[in-house]
């Protein structure tokens, strides 16, 4: 375990960021039929938790996951969360199309805030497959992850901890393996 990895999660209001988040770390969740949410509407939250690699190292991975809105205009990320993040979890509610045109907004806004030199890993999850999603979503999630290089696509859902954790730690495995050695060979000159 080195550093501590930094994913900023991101999503529109009501897709299911907090609720995400919860059930993988703290297996925080119930299956309410209250037409009331289970958490309040958040601005920003942090949480860390470690998360074992598909190389099985543990990795001490802090979350920053930041409050969306409905409004596609209203779409603002502050600059401290894109600068040093190892990754972006991009959150989409598979049941409303309008949450995955948000993204759109929000990948705009943080490549704007980016440094130059900073390369950028972003994870697309579609959130509450359970539900009845329509075909239409599928598509231009589809397209989505084609047009903007997203490094993977889930669909979770919270009732299936273990969709969440295979996310979590292929985006954690990605963000630590080392690059791989260069394919051309380095030739010693003969000191003479």
């Amino acid at each position: 375990m080195g550093k501590t990895l930094k994913l900023v999660v991101c999503g529109s209001k009501g897709c299911g960021k907090t609720s995400i988040l919860e059930q993988l770390i703290y297996c925080n969740y119930s299956n309410s039929t209250s037409s009331k949410p289970q958490f309040p509407h958040t601005i920003e939250d942090t949480y860390v938790a470690h998360i074992e690699s598909e190389r099985g190292v543990k990795e001490k991975v802090r979350f920053y996951e930041i409050g969306g809105s409905s409004d596609i205009k209203s779409v603002s990320i502050p600059k401290h969360f894109v600068v040093g993040a190892d990754a972006f979890v991009l959150v989409y509610d598979t049941t409303d199309l309008g949450s995955l045109s948000y993204l759109d907004a929000v990948k705009r806004e943080i490549e704007k805030n980016k440094d130059r030199k900073d390369v950028l890993l972003f994870l697309l999850l579609g959130n509450k497959k359970d539900l009845d999603a329509s075909s239409r979503t599928s598509e231009l999630a589809a397209k989505f992850v084609n047009k903007e290089r997203i490094f993977r696509h889930f669909t979770v859902t919270v009732q299936d901890r273990q969709s969440l954790i295979d996310a979590f730690v292929a985006i954690t495995t990605k963000i630590t393996t080392p690059p791989s050695k260069s394919g051309f060979p380095f030739v010693k000159k003969d000191p003479k």
